[in-house]
């Protein structure tokens, strides 16, 4: 047991590396984005929720995404898509399961993650995810939510 967890950490890091010689082209190192997350009217923040209920492997994936994508100097393809009017922030776990949040990108180098999923073919689970994070997108613009920094 305590070798295949040796073993998973040693995948996890070669990955790592892969991941970020891949992208060294796209890092900006002057100006940062700033990542902020929906707030409910009550103070919920369902994006951390999301994240919290990751498995441990998965939340370091996350992690490392968020970390390189903070100092990117366009938040484009393959990292982000354009999913009108939002974006999707992009990446695999190790068993090559698409995990996305759908965000919402201001002025100034801010984005507000509005809600995770994961996605096969042109399923997202949860399924209403998209439309999820447009009614999160309309609230914070009628001002009846907001944001706040995020929190991984």
């Amino acid at each position: 047991m305590e070798e295949d967890s040796k073993k998973s950490i040693r995948d996890l890091q070669g990955l790592a590396k892969a991941f970020d010689s891949k992208i060294l082209s796209q890092i900006h190192d002057s100006s940062l984005w700033s990542f902020n997350e929906y707030q409910s009217g009550t103070g919920k923040c369902p994006v951390s929720k999301w994240y919290e209920d990751l498995t441990p492997q998965n939340k370091a994936y996350a992690d490392r995404f968020m970390l390189i994508a903070r100092k990117l100097r366009e938040l484009k393809w393959p990292h982000f898509k354009h999913v009108k009017p939002l974006r999707e922030a992009r990446w695999d776990d190790k068993d090559k399961v698409p995990h996305r949040i759908f965000c919402d990108v201001l002025s100034g180098r801010c984005v507000t993650f509005l809600c995770g999923c994961t996605h096969k073919g042109k399923q997202y689970n949860p399924t209403n995810a998209y439309d999820t994070a447009i009614i999160r997108r309309n609230e914070i613009q009628a001002r009846k939510a907001g944001t706040r920094e995020l929190s991984f």
